[in-house]
């Protein structure tokens, strides 16, 4: 018998200065994204897996940033994981905008907060197993995640392993 399960694959979240200042809750003192997020609620609780570009650094604040250099509230990965999501894709050009530190703590954040990630490494030992296999419905997928650059920003010299590049020199 066919096994059916449903995917859902979001393009990036990041949270531009503004939609960050609408985020924040005076009243509770924290960045509630759910309002933000809710017409992407349904589905993302509804499928069997959820995945989204995390277009942005967690790297600890305030103060935070948008663009060009991304730094968004740690509430943000809670939003993401309150939405339903299930796994977070980190390589990406922005995620070296607050150096190997901004990195290593995102990935931390995640980690509290329980989302799945792939792209990035803290590690050597995490390069290498930077690989997610995931039950999707019954049926085991797997996840990688690639970047074509970071902005021009350079691999931390003492992190080469940071971020799975499929180009090293993309302009040339």
């Amino acid at each position: 018998e066919p096994v059916v399960s449903t995917l859902v694959v979001c393009g990036d979240v990041m949270s531009h200065m503004p939609v960050t200042n609408d985020a924040w809750d005076a009243d509770r003192e924290v960045y509630d994204y759910s309002r933000i997020m809710a017409a992407a609620r349904p589905y993302a609780e509804a499928a069997d897996c959820a995945v989204a570009n995390l277009e942005t650094t967690l790297s600890g604040g305030p103060p935070y940033s948008g663009f060009p250099a991304f730094n968004s509230p740690d509430d943000l990965a809670a939003g993401l994981k309150e939405t339903g999501f299930d796994l977070l894709l980190t390589a990406n050009n922005h995620c070296l905008d607050k150096g190997g530190k901004g990195l290593s703590r995102t990935l931390d954040v995640l980690d509290e907060t329980g989302l799945v990630h792939v792209g990035t490494s803290r590690t050597q030992q995490e390069r290498d197993d930077n690989i997610q296999v995931m039950d999707v419905g019954g049926i085991s997928v797997a996840f990688l995640g690639y970047t074509y650059g970071t902005n021009g920003i350079p691999l931390p010299k003492d992190m080469p392993y940071a971020v799975n590049l499929f180009n090293k020199d993309y302009l040339t």
